[in-house]
């Protein structure tokens, strides 16, 4: 499994700990110590780590998750308004427990006011809902109202989607296989980003 995949699986067994324990119980401060472990790996080599959740796919940048096809939060925190995470290396120890405190509380339904949102210093540690927004170049997925925590989020484009499609086409006419891994990861984006919007 990719050291993402790692990280967001143990982000959800910390998320299914604090469902069992109480704040402060040892059990649950080991499980988000343990995802929070797995973070610091992957910010190893990353400035910002995203990821998206929509139409139960999950996304790290703007790669389709494959190795986590069936991950049960990603629905989850999808259907709680959580269809971003970003995370910058920076993030201490502390800013990571507020955090997967306030991902929590927005699960059980505990959101902090969008007002309240506003006030807060960028974070090194977000999550929000995206749209779908038309912009010169094709559409791309931003914040709805920001990110709890604020701060700007890189849009994914499809314009690399579109490129992949035209080169799935050329294959197929030259007679190769159908290059599946590809069709499927273009499917996958293209799935997400319609789920993000409920009109299209």
């Amino acid at each position: 499994m990719t050291l993402d995949g790692a990280f967001l699986s143990a982000l959800g067994q910390a998320l299914a700990t604090m469902g069992l324990y109480d704040l402060g119980h040892p059990a649950r401060e080991r499980a988000v110590d343990a995802s929070f472990e797995q973070l610091l790996l992957v910010l190893a080599k990353l400035p910002t780590l995203q990821f998206s959740f929509l139409g139960g796919e999950a996304i790290v940048g703007q790669r389709p998750m494959t190795e986590l096809t069936g991950w049960e939060w990603g629905t989850r925190l999808a259907a709680a308004g959580i269809e971003r995470i970003e995370v910058d290396a920076e993030v201490t120890r502390e800013d990571y427990f507020r955090f997967v405190d306030e991902l929590w509380g927005q699960l059980c339904g505990n959101s902090p006011s969008t007002a309240a949102a506003r006030q807060l210093v960028r974070s090194p540690a977000r999550f929000g809902a995206l749209k779908l927004q038309k912009r010169s170049g094709g559409d791309v997925l931003v914040p709805r109202e920001g990110l709890t925590g604020e701060g700007p989020v890189g849009p994914i484009s499809l314009i690399e989607e579109l490129g992949a499609i035209a080169w799935a086409h050329q294959e197929v006419e030259r007679g190769t296989a159908v290059p599946m891994p590809e069709v499927e990861a273009v499917v996958a984006s293209l799935s997400a980003t319609i789920h993000s919007e409920r009109r299209l």
